[in-house]
């Protein structure tokens, strides 16, 4: 979230950007993009943007905003991670 000079609050995420000039490396992948927890389950496999993507992503902000806490908290590697947007909404506060 940033805020303007007016004071408006404002949803942002710079997880699409990339370095063209990305040198070569294990983890490497330019076509990579995206902020995982608040990945659609259906974005998982071709990281395509979608209007529908980025409703469930503006979901899990709401979420994480009312519960305090990152959507699939419980989770602790990028593989959990992917297992459990695999099985379905996260938990409600």
């Amino acid at each position: 979230l940033l805020i303007s000079r007016g004071g408006r609050a404002l949803i942002t995420d710079f997880e699409f950007s990339y370095r063209p000039n990305l040198l070569p490396g294990p983890n490497a992948d330019p076509r990579r993009g995206g902020s995982l927890r608040w990945m659609a389950p259906e974005s998982l496999d071709t990281y395509a943007v979608s209007r529908q993507g980025d409703i469930w992503a503006f979901g899990m902000t709401v979420l994480e905003l009312f519960s305090r806490r990152y959507p699939f908290h419980e989770a602790r590697t990028e593989p959990g991670i992917m297992i459990c947007i695999s099985r379905g909404l996260p938990s409600r506060p």
